[in-house]
């Protein structure tokens, strides 16, 4: 265990109660929910009713039958991906989904390409299951984006699978069917197997439009796993409802995983997934022309700002500026929450250190706030400038 660290998200998380204990005002910009927004009211009712009918016992490891169908019919319907429910489970979050994944397929000593900017935990998963994780570079003049030709690159006979985050956390990129295709391409002449997290599907924006890898052709089908979740879309994050859907026997092995884990997900939160996935969807296209307002916002204070370079934000609901004008995003984000309360993630998280994450779902108070706080903070003259270069 030495080799894998807490997640930089947890550690940020107990930071912020730590300061709220001590009596410090922060305005919370790292966490990855929406902070004033919740799940629909059918959905409530639907938990409500679960408890109230005593529905709140073991169901099978992959999920409840109902769920399984409900979770192919909304992929149906939003990705275009036609999976039977035997090619569907159910798992604590999505989180777990890739950890089952990374179990299930990884022989000890495999490769798992992960493009950087990436969640988190990818690296530390893959660590967890043996696997090696190579990191493979992007940049913002590329728009955070991995091409075919980079990923020949980084192909060894140990490549076993390709993480692909679309769209990506943090980074906000959305890839485009030709981009799809071209990295379907390396895949399939190299046989390694594709995790598609695309928990972040209905939250695009600027006209961009998501495309799951797995719906590109039946070749694509044949070596991807898509992994998805109620938290995002539905603004259901503690709930923990994530699902994957792929080959019947990739999934049979996720199954198997999950059996001497953590068992079937919470019940009460299938049946509240449930009616999310089958029911109006009309919350979530409410969600995402909010969380496109926020975005603006954010893009718009951030621009400008000595010290910072905004990048496009084509889905997700990230900004994951540049901070030339610092020594490094940890420093940056250590300087701005000791002067300001302002709380950012640093890019080393993610894989490019000289970045930092800032999530526009946060309130339009606490992004008011917080923007207008990192204006005065960063404007000339200001005591900032003896930290930066």
């Amino acid at each position: 265990m030495s080799l894998v660290s807490e997640s930089a998200t947890a550690t940020l998380s107990k930071r912020v109660a730590q300061l709220k204990h001590q009596g410090r005002e922060v305005i919370d910009l790292g966490q990855g929910e929406a902070e004033d927004l919740f799940a629909p009211p059918h959905v409530q009712e639907a938990a409500w009713r679960a408890i109230r009918d005593n529905q709140t016992k073991y169901t099978p490891t992959a999920g409840t039958l109902e769920l399984r169908e409900a979770i192919a019919y909304r992929f149906a319907q939003d990705n275009g991906l036609r999976v039977q429910p035997s090619q569907v489970m159910a798992s604590t979050g999505a989180k777990q989904g890739v950890f089952n994944f990374m179990m299930a397929v990884l022989d000890p000593g495999d490769e798992v390409l992960v493009p950087a900017p990436y969640w988190v935990s990818y690296i530390h998963q893959v660590k967890l299951a043996g696997g090696q994780p190579v990191v493979v570079p992007t940049s913002p003049q590329r728009g955070f984006k991995v091409m075919g030709d980079t990923l020949r690159q980084y192909l060894t006979s140990r490549t076993r699978a390709l993480v692909l985050n679309n769209p990506n956390n943090p980074s906000g990129a959305v890839y485009t069917r030709e981009e799809l295709l071209d990295i379907l391409d390396v895949v399939l002449s190299a046989g390694v197997l594709v995790l598609a997290d695309e928990v972040y599907d209905r939250l695009t924006f600027d006209g961009a439009a998501h495309v799951s890898m797995a719906a590109l052709t039946s070749e694509a089908a044949a070596v991807t796993v898509t992994v998805n979740a109620v938290s995002k879309r539905y603004c259901m994050t503690g709930w923990r409802l994530g699902f994957a859907a792929g080959p019947q026997e990739l999934i049979a092995a996720m199954e198997r995983v999950q059996s001497h884990t953590t068992s079937c997900p919470n019940g009460v939160a299938q049946r509240a997934a449930t009616a999310a996935l089958t029911g109006d969807q009309q919350a979530v296209v409410a969600l995402r022309h909010e969380l496109d307002a926020r975005r603006r916002a954010m893009v718009g204070g951030l621009r400008g700002l000595p010290g910072l370079q905004c990048w496009p934000i084509q889905g997700s609901f990230y900004a994951f500026p540049s901070v030339p004008g610092f020594e490094s995003g940890a420093h940056f984000a250590e300087a701005l929450l000791e002067a300001t309360g302002v709380i950012v993630v640093p890019g080393d998280a993610f894989g490019m250190p000289e970045h930092v994450r800032l999530c526009f779902a946060a309130s339009r108070t606490s992004l008011d706030r917080a923007l207008e706080r990192m204006s005065v903070w960063l404007r000339p003259g200001a005591a900032t400038e003896g930290q930066r270069r």
